[in-house]
């Protein structure tokens, strides 16, 4: 009698599946652990990107300037101040 041996087993497909199920059960968390981490990259880089857009925008308007000549006012002021100070100061000696 002659047996014609075509196909697998159950075992074996059994075993192959098993094998598989074990590999999917190692490399499945951690892809998720590498998309989550991509993920927040991403969100990340949005919004550093916001921010740089931000700041660029702030220098290129009119507020930027009145700013400075705020600053600057300030600065005129406090030195002002400081020499008045300074000048009272030594006429009371």
């Amino acid at each position: 009698m002659k047996r014609n041996k075509r196909g697998f087993t159950l075992v074996e497909i059994i075993v192959v599946l098993v094998i598989l199920a074990i590999l999917a059960a190692i490399a499945i968390p951690t892809t998720l652990g590498y998309v989550d981490d991509a993920k927040e990259a991403r969100e990340l880089a949005k919004l550093r990107e916001s921010l740089i857009a931000a700041q660029v925008t702030f220098v290129k308007s009119a507020a930027y300037s009145k700013i400075l000549r705020y600053k600057a006012l300030c600065f005129d002021l406090w030195n002002w101040c400081t020499e008045l100070l300074r000048w009272n100061l030594s006429r009371g000696k």
